[in-house]
């Protein structure tokens, strides 16, 4: 270590100082183990006397004097020092130059060089710079950078000039670099290896699943202060660096959300030092987010019966969500929960709209409830919301009327706007009323004159607005199943005929309904049946087995089932008169 002393001799009165005839001392350069080195002085003042070595234990003194050289080309000096003791030293020249000031050199001690400090370790693209503080040791001429190779610590070069370096031949784009700074005299006495910096190495990993990047990398080691903040930075297809998170000074990962398949984004992690602001970078890594794209916008939109009572369920999602197949869930009347109905293997491109024909539903027997799942490449499932049919129901009223009702179908998010009611008809579906959402029953008045209606046939359609996740609005039209209302049949049986007379045949007449099943039988007062058919149109004409049976009462009975399923019995006596 140098310390230096600066001599200064003022004349007052008037007079100037005077520096053209100063005794120079040697340049005291550096000490070699107990040997010190100088490089000679040129002084003319006068002639040379020696060159006197003075030393002390203290670096404030006091100093004594410890050896004069009388040779003047003599450039080094050995001081035996057995016991490794602390030293410091400074020199002077003896010449005979009378009245002239005599300067000291730098005092030096004879420990190493104080270190030089590094500040930083930072990649620059595919370089790394080095900065470093200034050793203290005046006689440090120059500072050795060494780098972590294969396992050994190699000088990479000397640098005699600034305090700086950048090593253009690492690798900080696929590790991390160690390096050291010792400061160097010119006796080749270097400071101590002493707390190497480290390049920050940041890795990544995209896990399409998860749709985030896993950032790693090693903690900056070794600053004074210690680490004061981590920043995650990141550039999206070529923008400029925005800082994406602040973390922990002693995280080491990071989790970042990718918001854009197929973007482009590179990161680099910026450490900085508590207190100073110095800071070091990362290299920087690029990736292109190859995401899975879920189904974002997945919704049941709509179930709805077709004319042929089928169901038709209806659901929307994005185009570009990667999912490899969809399963089609449903639930009955009278199910406890739901069951699965198919899996549907997709191929991409994918449809927004999409429909799903069910053949199997019963929407006859009460609402029907369904919900779409997808699976993705990863495997996750995603459920859809669930829709359910509009159910209608009906019944005949003792005053030749239909009595309709329903409830609202689950739409999901949809709104109801309105109902409208169809009669089906041979020419088709007649609208007979349209209906406010609160309205949920009408009763519809028969033609007791008009056979036709003995039997009719009802479906409803719901009206419904649906905004979608995108913002688009939508009318949805559900339309139930079909339910038919049979009025109860009107039977009359005649109590007497006359096979030659105006009523020729015992035959019932029915009014205003017809039988799905038909049964006439006819006994005599013994029991025997003379007479069965199962044709309304059939009668008995008085005979059996082509003989004409006698006047008198006999015993019918008539059995009529509905095509709804009401059964109408009648049972009695009949005078058959001849």
């Amino acid at each position: 270590m140098r310390i230096r002393i600066w001599t200064f001799i003022f004349f007052i009165g008037g007079c100037t100082v005077g520096t053209s005839a100063q005794i120079f001392p040697p340049e005291l350069l550096c000490l070699r183990g107990d040997t010190l080195i100088w490089e000679l002085p040129v002084n003319n003042c006068g002639p040379f006397d020696s060159y006197d070595i003075f030393f002390s234990d203290d670096p404030d003194g006091p100093y004594t004097l410890l050896a004069s050289i009388t040779d003047p080309a003599q450039t080094t000096y050995v001081h035996p020092n057995p016991t490794n003791a602390m030293w410091y030293y400074y020199m002077v020249s003896d010449y005979d130059c009378p009245g002239q000031p005599q300067l000291s050199s730098d005092t030096l001690d004879n420990r190493l060089p104080e270190v030089a400090v590094l500040e930083y370790v930072t990649v620059v693209g595919e370089d790394i710079e080095l900065s470093w503080v200034e050793s203290s040791s005046p006689e440090v001429y120059a500072y050795i950078v060494y780098r972590l190779i294969a396992g050994n610590v190699d000088i990479i070069d000397t640098v005699f000039t600034g305090t700086t370096y950048v090593d253009d031949g690492a690798d900080p784009l696929n590790q991390s670099e160690l390096y050291y700074v010792l400061a160097l005299d010119p006796c080749g006495n270097t400071s101590i290896f002493l707390n190497p910096h480290s390049t920050l190495y940041l890795s990544s990993e995209l896990d399409p699943c998860t749709r985030t990047v896993s950032l790693q990398w090693n903690r900056y080691r070794n600053w004074p202060n210690g680490i004061g903040s981590q920043e995650v930075w990141v550039g999206i297809d070529g923008a400029a660096p925005e800082l994406a998170a602040t973390v922990s000074p002693t995280d080491s990962s990071y989790t970042y959300d990718i918001p854009v398949d197929e973007a482009e984004y590179c990161f680099f992690l910026k450490a900085v030092e508590a207190g100073t602001g110095a800071s070091s970078n990362s290299n920087v890594i690029c990736l292109t987010a190859d995401i899975v794209q879920p189904p974002d916008e997945l919704a049941a939109v709509n179930a709805t019966v077709t004319s042929s009572q089928e169901v038709e369920l209806q659901w929307v999602w994005n185009t570009d969500a990667e999912i490899n197949q969809a399963g089609i869930w449903r639930q009955q009347t009278g199910e406890t929960a739901f069951q699965s109905v198919d899996n549907l293997p997709l191929t991409p491109p994918l449809d927004f709209d999409n429909a799903y024909q069910d053949a199997t539903a019963q929407p006859g027997d009460g609402p029907v409830a369904y919900y779409v799942t997808t699976t993705d490449a990863c495997g996750e499932v995603v459920q859809s919301n669930s829709v359910a049919t509009l159910h209608l129901q009906g019944s005949a009223l003792p005053d030749l009327s239909n009595q309709l009702s329903w409830m609202p179908p689950d739409l999901g998010d949809a709104v109801i706007d309105s109902y409208r009611l169809y009669r089906i008809t041979p020419l088709g579906s007649q609208l007979i009323a349209t209906l406010s959402p609160t309205e949920l029953n009408y009763t519809d008045p028969v033609d007791v004159e008009n056979e036709l209606e003995s039997f009719i046939c009802y479906y409803a359609v719901a009206e419904s607005t649906l905004t979608l996740s995108s913002g688009e609005v939508r009318s949805i039209e559900t339309r139930s199943n079909t339910a038919c209302i049979e009025q109860p049949a009107e039977v009359f049986v005649p109590n007497a005929f006359n096979p030659f007379g105006v009523n020729q045949l015992f035959k019932p007449v029915i009014r205003f309904g017809q039988g799905a099943e038909y049964e006439l039988l006819v006994f005599n007062r013994y029991g025997q049946l003379l007479f069965q058919t199962n044709d309304p149109d059939d009668g008995w004409d008085g005979r059996y087995e082509g003989q004409n049976q006698s006047q008198g009462a006999y015993v019918y009975r008539l059995r009529l089932q509905q095509a709804n399923g009401r059964v109408v019995e009648k049972s009695g006596v009949v005078v058959l008169l001849r």
